[in-house]
């Protein structure tokens, strides 16, 4: 999925990038993703906001802040303010990909589905502490719709918010959702306002205190 002729290149290697509350933003009025990881590559950032990404013209409809087809590694990181007209406002995993999220925030962005993150069939995520938090869907997940194998370990998942449909906190669908710890709430949806299992296929929710 290519992130536009004026995003920054493809990471296809390991790249590790550590910014003491560092910014990496998008300045211009032309829209393109800021991140965007190859199958075979890694990204790791440690320390760093990534805000006002925009993935809505014809070549990039798909994640606005960081989209990884390979291993994505956000370490004490924000990933706020972007958006995309189809998948995934802050981060879009992939079908096949991982992203392990570590003591990080996803908040204000926006998308059709998955407005702060949105995992695809196959896609791993684990977020451990931090936050998902006023990320906006059009239609499914405001703060997160999954659709591949999702664990939440001591996050919180709180005002977010789904205008057209289910899952103003938490859309899942194909894969398995394991909660543990933290809490969803004050979400908002036009139906299955905090957390939704969609109507169409079974998945695997399961929550411990």
């Amino acid at each position: 999925m290519p992130g536009g002729v004026n995003g920054p290149p493809t990471i296809t290697g390991n790249l590790t990038i550590t910014g003491d509350r560092a910014t990496i933003t998008r300045q211009s009025a032309t829209p393109f993703r800021i991140a965007e990881v190859a199958p075979q590559g890694s990204l790791t950032v440690q320390g760093v906001t990534v805000s006002r990404g925009s993935a809505t013209d014809n070549s990039a409809t798909a994640d606005g802040g960081i989209l990884t087809e390979g291993t994505l590694l956000p370490v004490a990181s924000r990933i706020t303010g972007n958006t995309a007209s189809v998948l995934g406002g802050g981060i879009a995993v992939a079908s096949g990909a991982t992203a392990r999220l570590t003591s990080s925030t996803v908040s204000d962005n926006s998308a059709g589905d998955g407005g702060g993150i949105h995992v695809g069939d196959s896609a791993r995520l684990n977020v451990a502490g931090g936050s998902i938090q006023r990320n906006e869907a059009t239609f499914l997940g405001g703060g997160l719709a999954t659709f591949g194998i999702t664990a939440l370990n001591g996050a919180a998942v709180r005002d977010n918010s789904s205008e057209n449909f289910e899952g103003g906190g938490i859309c899942t669908a194909l894969g398995p959702l394991t909660v543990s710890g933290g809490f969803v709430t004050g979400n908002e949806a036009a139906s299955f306002a905090e957390a939704s299992p969609t109507s169409a296929v079974p998945c695997d929710c399961r929550a411990s205190p």
